[in-house]
């Protein structure tokens, strides 16, 4: 929209611009003054407030010998997700597994990404495993704690 026809807009009576919605949180508050993180269940002790991201570095972020699987994540770092990246230029694929041991091809519950590929990790209270069939593998990435 040209300039001038905005400034005529506002100049008209009875034109009124649109305005963002306010909203407020009434419940309990930390000590920081951020609303208070619960649990959704006792089955669930995953947050379910709004609260800060803790970004956390991996707790692994090479495979050392391969064909042995690595904890890339440990239990607890990653209740609000994270993401593991295969380099550019990594010569074989990166096998990653939310909820067991890595294995290092694509079955059951192991995902296996190629190089320049990013695994988007889902928030769970479990670790990370990471395998791949060559040795020295590194891999990078970031956990999002609470």
């Amino acid at each position: 929209m040209k300039a001038w026809l905005f400034a005529a807009l506002l100049l008209l009576p009875g034109v009124a611009l649109a305005q963002a919605p306010e909203y407020s949180y009434s419940g309990p508050l930390n000590d920081a003054g951020n609303p208070t993180l619960k649990a959704a269940s006792t089955a669930n002790p995953l947050p379910t407030a709004p609260g800060s991201l803790r970004q956390r570095a991996l707790d692994v972020a090479s495979v050392t010998t391969g064909g042995t699987a690595v904890t890339a994540i440990n239990a607890g770092n990653r209740v609000h997700g994270g993401w593991i990246y295969n380099p550019l230029g990594a010569g074989a694929a990166l096998c990653i597994n939310e909820i067991g041991t890595a294995t290092t091809t694509t079955a059951g519950s192991t995902t296996c990404i190629p190089a320049d590929r990013t695994y988007n990790v889902s928030p769970g209270a479990g670790s990370v495993s990471v395998n791949s069939s060559d040795s020295t593998h590194p891999f990078s990435g970031l956990a999002f704690g609470g």
